[in-house]
C-alpha cells in the first residue's frame, strides 16, 4: 500500500509510472531517484499501466487475499476472520429506504459481491452480479439489558460461518434499540474489507 501511494505522487508530480515491482528491486529513495531521472531522459523500464479485464470468470487473489483463504479453509478457522461492527443510527429509519442504500453501495464495489474458491488448483476470487442485500430487523425495546443483548447478537455474527463459494460474505442486521436509536450490524469477511473500505462504506451509507 506504501509503494502504491509512492508511485501515486510520482505520477502526480513527474508524470511518471512507477510498477511495483521497482518497490522490491529497488527499494531505496537513491534508487528511486536514479530510475525517475533514467525514465525523465527517456530511457523505458518496461513498466505497463493497469488496464481493465473482463469482470467475468475468476481473477487472481492478491497475496494477502491468498493467504487469509488459505488460513479460512476450514469453518472453525474463516470465522476468525469475520468483522461484525454496529453502526448507530439516530432518528427515524426508514428500512426499506436503508436496505436500498446498501444495495447501491454493494452493487458499486464489485468486491463486497465477490465469492472465493479455486480455478486450475489455484485460489481465484469471482465477482458475482449485482443482487438482493438482505436486512433483517430486529426490535430489542422491550429487553432489559439493551447492550447486553447488542453484545450477544455481535457475538453470534463474529461466530457466523460464511460459504466463500457460495456467498454472500455480507450481512446485515438492523436493531432497534429506542424510540429513534438504531444500531446497524454490518459483518463481513476480512477477505473483502479492511479498515480503510470500511470508512468507505459508512461515509457513502451516511
Amino acid at each position: 500500500l506504501t509503494a502504491i501511494v509512492i508511485a501515486a505522487s510520482v505520477h502526480d508530480v513527474f508524470g511518471i509510472e512507477l510498477g511495483l515491482r521497482v518497490f522490491a528491486n529497488d527499494p531505496t529513495v537513491a534508487d528511486l531517484a536514479t530510475i525517475i531521472t533514467e525514465q525523465r531522459d527517456g530511457e523505458s523500464f518496461g513498466n505497463s499501466s493497469l488496464t481493465p479485464v473482463p469482470r467475468v470468470g475468476s481473477h487472481p487473489l492478491s497475496t494477502a487475499q491468498a493467504r487469509m483463504w488459505r488460513s479460512g479453509a476450514s469453518s472453525e478457522k474463516t470465522v476468525r476472520l469475520n468483522v461484525a461492527v454496529p453502526f448507530q443510527i439516530r432518528g427515524t429509519v426508514n428500512v426499506e429506504a436503508l436496505r436500498r442504500s446498501i444495495e447501491d453501495i454493494v452493487e458499486r464495489h464489485e468486491i463486497l459481491r465477490t465469492t472465493f474458491g479455486e480455478s486450475d488448483g489455484q485460489p481465484a476470487a469471482h465477482i458475482q452480479p449485482p443482487h438482493r442485500v438482505e436486512l433483517a430487523c430486529e426490535d430489542l425495546r422491550m429487553e432489559s439489558d439493551l447492550e447486553k443483548s447488542v453484545a450477544d447478537i455481535l457475538e453470534l455474527e463474529c461466530h457466523w460461518v460464511f460459504d466463500l463459494e457460495s456467498g454472500p460474505l455480507l450481512r446485515f442486521r438492523l436493531l432497534q434499540v429506542g424510540e429513534d436509536d438504531f444500531r446497524l450490524i454490518r459483518n463481513g469477511h476480512h477477505l473483502i474489507s479492511d479498515a480503510g473500505s470500511w470508512k468507505i462504506f459508512f461515509e457513502e451509507l451516511r
